[in-house]
């Protein structure tokens, strides 16, 4: 039998994933007091996949389905497990069979204790390093998280062309102008940076841009080029608008338009 100390040992380990998304760690006294995820060494004659079957079972009594592959990562010398060694680790996610639970797991003489835990509270955990690099690879498998709200403005004064009488084609009339879009606030309000958000300042200069090149005849038409180009610029679900003419009937404050448009309607 080959040194252990002398020759690289394939291993395999993963995340076994449960129906709410929890995750599973062993906390193992081979780890140095870290969580750890369960696998193992590879068997002569055994593939990776069916090793990490195998290895899931009897560490933990669960089974697994869904197994996909992930990555391979070096381990040489860890400085978190208690030999000197160097694996091959190969990584893969799978997610826990139907029929089995949380509650099951039947823990073997490998680890002392066990955690499911979500992703965000996984990264809480003292782990081995080398299973912090496959919670980020796993973390960009998912889709990303959607926390709607609401981004704009009310009452944007523009100065421009607007109007079908001949007075309204060479005088410049005041239009005021509310936007709102609806855009996934989980990128900003993780980085609190602008480039993860819909710069309202931008919104307010295609809407004034829009209306003094355009010239146009009809508010509705220009209502609609706006969202229009709202829609093909930015990540946004929907946009909706106001605009509001002061200047167009004698008896009345303003006219206005409305519109709301989504991306299936363009």
């Amino acid at each position: 039998m080959p040194n252990l100390s002398t020759y690289p040992i394939t291993t395999v380990g993963g995340l076994v994933i449960a129906p709410d998304g929890d995750m599973l760690f062993l906390y193992s006294h081979k780890w140095n007091g870290c969580y750890t995820l369960p696998g193992g060494k590879v068997e002569l004659g055994e593939s990776r996949e069916n090793a990490f079957i195998r290895e899931i079972k009897e560490e933990t009594g669960l089974d697994v389905t869904n197994v996909r592959f992930v990555n391979s990562q070096d381990s040489v010398f860890s400085p978190d497990f208690k030999e000197k060694r160097h694996f091959i680790m190969n990584d893969f996610i799978a997610d826990l069979a139907p029929g089995c639970t949380k509650e099951d797991v039947v823990l073997n003489h490998e680890a002392e204790a066990y955690v499911w835990t979500s992703l965000k509270d996984a990264r809480k955990l003292t782990l081995n390093r080398e299973s912090y690099k496959l919670l980020d690879l796993y973390e960009k498998t998912l889709p990303p998280k959607n926390i709607p709200g609401l981004i704009g403005f009310e009452n944007l004064e523009i100065i421009c062309i607007i109007g079908m009488n001949p007075e309204e084609r060479i005088q410049l009339q005041p239009l005021f102008v509310d936007v709102k879009v609806e855009a996934n606030f989980h990128a900003c309000a993780q980085s609190d940076h602008v480039k993860d958000t819909i710069d309202y300042v931008t919104l307010g200069d295609i809407c004034t841009e829009l209306a003094q090149k355009g010239q146009y005849q009809l508010i509705e038409k220009y209502a609609y080029d706006v969202l229009q180009k709202l829609l093909q610029d930015f990540a946004i679900n929907w946009a909706w608008i106001k605009i509001k003419k002061p200047q167009a009937m004698p008896t009345a404050d303003f006219t206005t338009v409305e519109l709301k448009l989504s991306k299936s309607e363009l």
